[in-house]
Order: C-alpha cells, then structure tokens, then sequence
C-alpha cells in the first residue's frame, strides 16, 4: 500500500479562485440519466404497475426489475441506496422462497441428475393440482418420470434420491452403524432444527403481532439444537457428524415457498 502524502493539494491544486474552481466544476460536469419510474411497483390491479413488491413483473415468470425504473415515485436524493436497499431486499425474499428446494438441487447437482424446476405462487400451494403432489401444501415436492414416483417431505425425497441414483455411495454409507447414524441426524433435523428455525421466522418476521414469549422460546430452542450439534462434535473429535467424510443427510432450509418440483432425468 502506497504511503499517505503530506503535502501540496494535488487536485485542483493551491491557489485557486472561485471563478477558476466553478470554470473546473463546469469542465468536468456531466449529466447522467437514467430511467426512473417507468417500471412502478404496485398492486396487481394497479393498471399503471409493472411489478409487484418482490419485483416480479406481472404475467411474465422469471423475470424481476431491480433498479430506480422500479420505483413508484422517485425518493429525493441520488436513488442509488435506496436501489442497493430494494437489491438487498429482493434478493433475501428469493433466498427465503428457494427454501428447501435450493439445497435438493444442490443434491441434485451432485447425483449429476437433470431435473426441471417449477415455480408456484405461494396459494397455488394449497390447492390442487399441488396438493396431489403433497397434500401437505407445502414445498418441496418432486415427481420423478424414470420411476413415476411422486414424493414430498424434504428427508423423504433425500433418502429416495441418494438410495435410488447414488449406486457408488459416493453420498452416503450403506452399512451399519454410519448408515442409521445418518438417519438419527436427518430425523433430528426434521423434528427440531426445521421446525424451531421456521417458528422463529414466522414470529420475528411474519407474525401480525409481536410475541416476545414466542420469540424467546424458539430462539433459545435454536440454541438448543445448535448445542447438540456442537456437543456431539466436541465428543467425537470430528468435523462431521457422522464419519470422516462430507456425507448426506445435507440440512434443508426450513423455509421455503416457491420452488415445486425437480424433475429427475437419466
């Protein structure tokens, strides 16, 4: 790193006038423009809106408007931060909604399996031809066409894809005692970490009211589970929970509203 300098003003430099200076600010001045409010945020039945407030555009898929044309009204200053702001803001909500199905993708990927993902709004979850799928309302589902399998429940899916595609068990252990220690792990996943993660979403986020007593109950849960983690990871010396090596149960998410199904092709 080059050292500080001390010494003359390098740029203007000493010895300037107002009228040089404002002669210098006229030089170098340039304007920018830039689309703003050509996209408006707003309601669905807002017949001037091009996008709702997870900057989707209306009745186009996969397709969100993230920059000052989005904006309903322009906010005075230079908009930038509030872009960055609208940015971050879009780009946790499609964290949020990828949920479980982002991290059986990421199984997917590793199984070297094409699949197809389908995106669904959130109430068509509750209502068929979902609910065929997983009578649960809930995501993730997958229908594989090599079997004819539909299934739902994210362990479930895990277990039927690693047994079924990973014949090398490069993903898995297919002998005792590694092969149930992996299900203890992923069923503890499912009934504690998952739930006590969600609630504590729900209430901190999406509750129509506050709750402090939930709050507290589910965050020190969180500490709980984390804690068996920790524990059964200080006793056994090891960087995984089971064995030596990286190996599936891989923990989803224990949130996820969006992605449906990954269509599994071999």
């Amino acid at each position: 790193m080059a050292p500080v300098l001390i010494g003359p003003e390098y740029f203007p430099g000493g010895n300037q006038t107002d009228s040089k200076l404002l002669a210098l600010i006229r030089k170098g001045l340039n304007k920018v423009w830039h689309a703003s409010c050509t996209n408006k945020m707003g309601k669905a039945d807002d017949k001037m809106a091009v996008i709702d407030s997870s900057a989707k555009v209306f009745g186009v898929n996969k397709l969100r408007v993230v920059d000052a044309s989005a904006f309903p009204v322009l906010p005075p200053g230079h908009p930038m931060s509030t872009v960055y702001a609208l940015a971050e803001k879009t780009a946790d909500k499609i964290k949020a909604e990828a949920g479980i199905a982002r991290y059986l993708a990421v199984l997917l990927e590793e199984l070297s399996l094409p699949y197809e993902t389908i995106f669904k709004e959130f109430d068509e979850l509750k209502k068929e031809p979902y609910l065929s799928a997983n009578p649960n309302g809930r995501v993730p589902a997958i229908e594989d066409p090599n079997t004819g399998l539909v299934l739902a429940e994210s362990g479930a899916i895990i277990q039927y894809l690693v047994e079924t595609y990973d014949k090398s068990g490069s993903l898995t252990y297919t002998t005792a005692p590694e092969k149930y220690q992996l299900y203890q792990w992923l069923h503890f996943q499912m009934s504690g970490q998952g739930p006590y993660f969600g609630q504590k979403a729900w209430f901190s986020n999406y509750h129509a009211e506050k709750v402090p007593s939930a709050e507290a109950r589910y965050e020190a849960e969180i500490k709980r589970v984390l804690g068996v983690i920790e524990a059964h990871l200080k006793k056994t010396g090891g960087k995984y929970l089971v064995g030596e090596n990286a190996r599936t149960p891989i923990w989803p998410g224990s949130r996820g509203i969006v992605f449906w199904a990954g269509w599994c092709r071999s």
